[in-house]
C-alpha cells in the first residue's frame, strides 16, 4: 500500500516539476502549495515587468537579473519537486537507523498497523527485532518527556511488527552485478535486503547454521523471540537472496575467491570475539566468555555453571549473561563492574537503564567501582575473585583510562563460574593484512566495503542500510548518482488535525513477573494492547508539523 503511495506521489512530484519548467508555480498549485505558487508566479511576473520596463539590449544590470531570475528558476523547480521540507524531530534525529518516527505512530493512531510497518521498513527491514530490543535512544530525547515521560515509541513499533502485515518485493528486472555479503547480523541482512532490493543478486555468507549472527547467538531468547527473528529473516531473503551458512570465509573459502566471484563484497562480521583479560586464574576451568557463553546457552546447550556465578562487566551483554545464569540454574548472581551504580554519574554503568532495573528485579546484585584484581582456584577451578577498588574509569578528555586503589578494602567473591564480559571485537582474521579501512564503509581495496560492529541493532541496520547505498553508488555513474540524489524525496505522514495536548500519561508496560520469568526463557515484554497503542499513539505531539525551525 504504501509502495502504491509512493509511486503515485512521484508521478505527483514529476508532474509539478514539469509544469513548473515551463510555467513557474503552477506546479506547486497541482500539489495543492498555494503560497509558494503564487510566490513564484509573482516572482516570475515582476521579473518580466522590470525586465521588459528596463530592456534596451543587454546590459550588465539586464544579465545580472537574467542570472538572479535563472538562480529562483532552478529553486523553482526543486521546491516542485522536493518541497515542503519538514525539520526532523528529536526522536528521529536520535535513532541511528532514520526511522520516521512521527509517521509511523501517526499511521498506527488510524488503525493502519500494515502501512506503518511498511513506512518502518523503508528504513529498517527488522521492524520487530528492533520492538524487542532497541534501546531506543529516540524515546530519550522525545518532546513529551519533560510532561507525563516519553510516548513508548519502541512499543508502538514492537505493536506495528505484532499486528501488521509486511511482504517484501521480489524485482522482476535483476541486475548483473552480483553482491556477497560475509556476516549475516544486522548489518549484513540490512544491506543484504536493500541491495536486493535494487535488483542486485546477493548471496550471504554465514559461518553459523542458521542465519542471524548476534541476533540469534548473542541476545538470549526472553529479549527477542526466535519465531519473530526466523519470520523477519525469511521475509528478507525468501525468494530474493542467496543463503549460504556454514560456511566461513578464510577456511571453508579462500576470501580471494569471493572477491574474484563477485562484482563487490559487503564483509558485515559484526562484534563476534569476547574482549579478553590478562588476568592471573584466567585459564581456570570455570572460567566463561561472555559470547561463547550465550551462544551455548542460546543453542540450547547444558552449560555448567554452578550455584554462584561472578560477571565481570556492566554493559548490555554482561547484563545478558547474568539473566541467562540465573535461567541456567545459578543461585547466586553478581555482577562486578568498573563503573558505578549511580546511574547520573559520567562513570555510569554502560548498560541501559531498562536492562539495570530488570536485572536487580530478578535478584542479581551489582557490585559497582569493582575491578578483578585476580582469580582465585582450588584443584584447577574457580573458588573465588579478588577485586580491587576502581576510583575512576574515564579521564578528563572522556578516554578510558581506569585507576585504582590498591589500598583500599575490597570483598573476595565466592565463585563457582566467573563469565568475562568486558566487550567484544570483530573476527577480521580472513581480510588481507593491505586492507585500510575508510570513509563511508569503503576500503583501500577496489568493490571491497566494510561495516564496523555496533553496540546498538538499530545503529548496525542504519549503517547496514547506508553500505548498501555506497555499494548501489559504487555501481553507477556520477551522473546518475547525481540525478539520484536529486529526484529523492522524503514521503511525508501529515497528522489529520494538530489538537492542543491533553495530558496523558504513558501505558504501563506490562512484563512477565520475576519470580516466575527466571524459571525458563519466556519473553520477558509483552506487546501493548489494541486499545494501550491507540492511547499510546494520541500522546505524541507529531513535532515536525507542531513546531517550526
Amino acid at each position: 500500500m504504501l509502495k502504491e503511495k509512493l509511486k503515485k506521489e512521484r508521478k505527483r512530484r514529476l508532474i509539478a516539476f514539469c509544469v513548473s519548467f515551463f510555467l513557474p508555480g503552477v506546479g506547486q498549485l497541482t500539489r495543492k502549495r498555494i503560497g509558494s505558487g503564487f510566490f513564484f508566479i509573482l516572482v516570475t511576473v515582476l521579473s518580466l515587468l522590470f525586465l521588459k520596463r528596463i530592456w534596451k539590449g543587454w546590459s550588465p544590470a539586464v544579465i545580472s537579473l537574467f542570472i538572479g531570475y535563472s538562480l529562483l528558476w532552478v529553486l523553482n523547480l526543486l521546491d516542485a519537486y522536493k518541497g515542503p521540507v519538514y525539520h526532523k524531530p528529536p526522536c528521529r534525529r536520535a535513532c541511528p537507523a532514520d526511522i520516521d518516527v512521527p509517521g509511523y505512530i501517526e499511521l498506527i493512531r488510524r488503525g493502519r498497523y500494515s502501512e506503518a510497518l511498511e513506512l518502518i521498513a523503508l528504513k529498517a527491514p527488522l521492524p520487530g527485532v528492533l520492538g524487542y530490543v532497541c534501546l531506543a535512544p529516540c524515546e530519550e530525547k522525545c518532546s513529551r518527556t519533560g510532561m507525563e515521560g516519553s510516548v513508548l515509541i519502541r512499543h508502538l513499533k514492537l505493536k506495528a511488527a505484532v499486528k501488521g502485515e509486511l511482504a517484501f518485493e521480489v524485482p522482476q528486472q535483476k541486475k548483473h552485478h552480483r553482491v556477497a555479503v560475509i556476516g549475516s547480523g544486522p548489518a549484513g541482512l540490512t544491506a543484504a535486503h536493500y541491495l536486493a532490493e535494487k535488483g542486485y543478486k546477493v548471496t550471504i555468507f554465514e559461518r553459523q547454521e542458521k542465519l542471524g549472527g548476534m541476533l540469534r547467538y548473542g541476545i538470549p531468547s526472553y529479549r527477542l523471540p526466535r519465531e519473530m527473528l526466523d519470520l523477519e529473516i525469511d521475509r528478507i531473503t525468501r525468494d530474493r537472496v542467496e543463503v549460504k551458512t556454514g560456511v566461513k570465509i578464510g577456511e571453508d573459502i579462500p576470501f580471494s575467491e569471493v572477491e574474484k566471484d563477485f562484482d563487490a563484497v559487503i564483509v558485515a562480521p559484526g562484534d563476534a570475539l569476547s574482549r579478553t583479560l590478562n588476568l592471573e586464574g584466567i585459564d581456570l576451568k570455570g572460567v566463561h566468555y561472555a559470547l561463547e557463553f550465550l551462544e551455548k546457552a542460546n543453542r540450547g546447550e547444558k552449560v555448567p555453571i554452578g550455584e554462584k556465578v561472578v560477571v565481570i562487566g556492566g554493559g548490555n551483554v554482561a547484563v545478558d549473561c547474568a539473566k541467562t545464569s540465573l535461567r541456567l540454574g545459578a543461585r547466586s548472581v553478581k555482577m562486578v563492574a568498573l563503573e558505578t551504580r549511580d546511574l547520573s554519574s559520567p562513570d555510569r554503568l554502560p548498560a541501559s537503564d531498562r536492562e539495570i532495573e530488570e536485572v536487580e528485579e530478578e535478584g542479581v546484585e551489582i557490585l559497582g567501582s569493582l575491578g578483578p584484581r585476580k582469580i582465585i582456584g582450588e584443584n584447577g577451578r574457580v573458588k573465588a575473585l579478588e577485586t580491587i577498588k576502581c576510583t575512576r574509569v574515564y579521564d578528563e578528555k572522556g578516554r578510558f583510562a581506569p585507576q585504582f586503589d590498591d589500598k583500599a578494602e575490597t570483598p573476595v567473591i565466592e565463585a563457582d563460574s566467573i563469565i568475562i564480559a568486558i566487550g567484544q571485537k570483530p573476527d577480521i582474521s580472513f581480510l588481507p593484512e593491505d586492507v585500510r579501512f575508510l570513509k563511508n564503509f569503503r576500503t583501500t581495496r577496489k568493490g571491497l566495503f566494510f561495516v564496523p560492529g555496533s553496540l546498538m541493532v538499530a545503529e548496525a541496520v542504519g549503517r547496514g542500510r547506508k553500505a548498501a547505498e555506497q555499494v548501489d553508488r559504487y555501481f553507477k555513474s556520477p551522473l546518475r548518482r547525481f540525478l539520484d540524489q536529486l529526484f529523492s524525496f522524503e514521503l511525508y505522514i501529515k497528522p489529520a488535525r494538530l489538537g492542543r495536548p491533553e495530558p496523558a500519561d504513558p501505558a504501563a508496560v506490562r512484563k512477565e513477573i520475576p519470580e516466575e520469568r527466571i524459571k525458563d526463557f519466556r519473553t520477558i515484554e509483552k506487546p501493548l494492547s489494541d486499545e494501550e497503542a491507540m492511547n499510546e499513539a494520541r500522546r505524541c505531539l507529531q513535532c515536525p508539523f507542531r513546531f517550526r525551525v
